[in-house]
């Protein structure tokens, strides 16, 4: 993940379940000494995760996981793999409790520019994209502002983290 121009890097752990892990990880977390909220974030799709991370864990940011069109098993009420709008992830990242939406980067859908952006953020959320993996993509994705990209090639990419190809939000 790559974290603003100065390279801070944090930890993202993915809950693939339900709420029901939440107690096994507050009890791993509160062993650790490193571990703190200004290093870790949580990201799922399960928004009953999000639920409880927020009840049990509040400190730590918690990301909603969307896929940038409807088209995962859960969303069985939109089966024409529409796009997400932005009103829709609203509504989701209110209804789960979540501090922000961590969404699939879909380069050809224009409704994910920056005005997408903008109106998740505008209201307090972060923004984040999952998975971005050419340059002119992660130079779109943070110029569409969002806080972060996860990326299967990090390395060719810290280049673009100057000022110019990232600014930071």
């Amino acid at each position: 993940v790559f974290y603003n121009r100065l390279l801070k890097c944090f930890v993202l752990i993915e809950l693939k379940t339900g709420g029901e892990i939440v107690p096994l990880v507050k009890k791993i977390l509160r062993k650790q000494r490193t571990a703190n909220p200004n290093n870790l974030m949580f990201i799922s799709f399960n928004p009953d995760a999000i639920r409880a991370l927020k009840r049990e864990l509040p400190e730590y940011k918690a990301l909603l996981l969307l896929y940038s069109r409807h088209a995962w098993p859960s969303q069985k009420d939109l089966p024409d793999h529409s796009p997400y709008t932005a009103e829709q992830c609203l509504q989701a990242l209110k209804d789960c409790g979540a501090d922000g939406l961590d969404f699939h980067y879909d380069g050809s859908i224009a409704e994910q520019g920056a005005d997408f952006v903008a109106k998740i953020r505008s209201v307090g959320y972060q923004f984040h994209y999952w998975v971005v993996d050419s340059a002119a993509d992660v130079k779109r994705a943070f110029a569409n502002g969002a806080m972060t990209v996860t990326t299967n090639h990090a390395g060719p990419f810290v280049k673009l983290l100057d000022e110019s190809a990232c600014p930071e939000k």
